[in-house]
């Protein structure tokens, strides 16, 4: 199983029904538990799985800090927009929004020119819905 499903340091496993799925759930826990491996939050592409909880979480504290300390120009807002990770694509409805904005302020601003008015206000609100 580890040989042919581990992309640097996560385990990425399938399994064609429930018992299977149990069976190496159980086998990936007890080789976690051999090699006292701390499981209590684990981290696979991008999302962040509490254990305890079983509830995955996006981690974009980074990308809050980030957006913070830019400069409020398109050039900022798209590096920002591209700072999200999202592989498995949970988060799919919100990066859309922010790709499609992008489309907007592409047509409306320079690349280096303050994004602002309606360009601004829209930003600033998905930026807002990430802290929730």
């Amino acid at each position: 199983m580890l040989n042919g499903s581990l992309y640097a340091d996560d385990l990425c496993h399938g399994a064609d029904n429930v018992e299977s799925a149990f069976n190496l759930s159980s086998d990936a826990n007890g080789l976690c538990e051999e090699n006292s491996f701390e499981k209590d939050n684990v981290e696979s592409v991008g999302l962040v799985w509490n254990m305890e909880e079983d509830m995955l979480r996006v981690d974009v504290r980074s990308l809050l800090e980030s957006f913070k300390f830019l400069e409020n120009t398109k050039r900022s807002v798209l590096s920002t927009a591209a700072m999200v990770f999202d592989p498995v694509g949970f988060l799919s409805p919100f990066v859309v929004r922010i790709k499609r904005l992008m489309q907007e302020i592409w047509e409306g601003i320079r690349l280096g020119f303050e994004v602002t008015g309606r360009f601004r206000v829209k930003v600033e609100k998905w930026c807002a819905e990430i802290e929730v």
